[in-house]
């Protein structure tokens, strides 16, 4: 997949999270309980410690990310997942533009 097709150029369809962190909905599913979203990450930058209330499947388009628990770093092209209600720590390295 290119990501060029998934990223929006309209900067008015991100929503802001927090500094350099912006996140867009796809999907929000009320009657099963789930929701999609892509997140961009402009500069390096943590999301605070978190908890999921279901799995969370990751796929990434550009740039690369980890979560500081553990070594493995996903770049572009990679899948990532993360069972429900385990503590995350969310880190985009310097360098990593989205």
């Amino acid at each position: 997949m290119r990501a060029g097709n998934a990223i929006p150029a309209d900067e008015r369809l991100w929503v802001p999270q927090a500094e350099n962190v912006w996140f867009r909905p796809l999907c929000l599913n009320v009657s099963q309980g789930y929701w999609m979203n892509l997140l961009r990450v402009r500069k390096s930058s943590v999301l605070s410690r978190h908890r999921h209330p279901n799995p969370v499947h990751g796929f990434v388009l550009k740039g690369r990310w980890h979560y500081l628990e553990h070594d493995w770093v996903a770049e572009e092209g990679a899948t990532s997942t993360n069972r429900r209600a385990k503590p995350t720590l969310w880190w985009c390295p310097r360098g990593s533009r989205k």
